[in-house]
C-alpha cells in the first residue's frame, strides 16, 4: 500500500505499519511497479486491504494498492475501492435481457 496524496503522508505510513502489524522488513521504499516507477510501500495482507477499503471513505484515507505475485519482482496496481466487472452485475444482465426484447419486431398479427 501507498499513500496517494500529500495528507496522506509519512506519519500515515508509520500508522499504517504499526495497525497492520508490519515490521521494518515489510516496508519497501522505491519499489517498482510493473511499469517501473518506484513506489515507498508496506507490505500487507489481504485482510487488512479489505478492512483498509471499507474504512477508506469514513475516514478519508487515500492508498494506491498494488499487488505482487509471489516470487515476481514487479508489483501491479490493484483496482482499489470495489470496482467491480460491470458487464458481470446482475442489474447489467437484466437490463440487456430488457433491451433485446424492445429491440425485437413484434411478430404478431395487427
Amino acid at each position: 500500500m501507498e499513500p496517494r496524496d500529500a495528507d496522506t503522508n509519512e506519519s500515515a505510513m508509520a500508522d499504517l505499519m504499526r495497525s497492520s502489524g508490519a515490521t521494518e522488513d515489510k516496508l519497501h521504499y522505491g519499489k517498482k511497479d510493473n511499469q517501473g516507477k518506484p513506489h515507498d510501500v508496506v507490505e500487507v495482507g489481504h485482510p487488512f486491504v479489505a478492512k483498509m477499503e471499507r474504512n477508506a471513505v469514513k475516514f478519508n484515507q487515500l492508498y494506491r494498492v498494488f499487488k505482487q505475485t509471489e516470487g515476481e519482482s514487479a508489483m501491479n496496481l490493484w483496482r482499489f475501492g470495489g470496482q467491480s466487472n460491470l458487464s458481470r452485475t446482475k442489474e447489467v444482465r437484466r437490463v440487456k435481457r430488457e433491451i433485446a426484447k424492445l429491440s425485437k419486431p413484434n411478430l404478431k398479427g395487427d
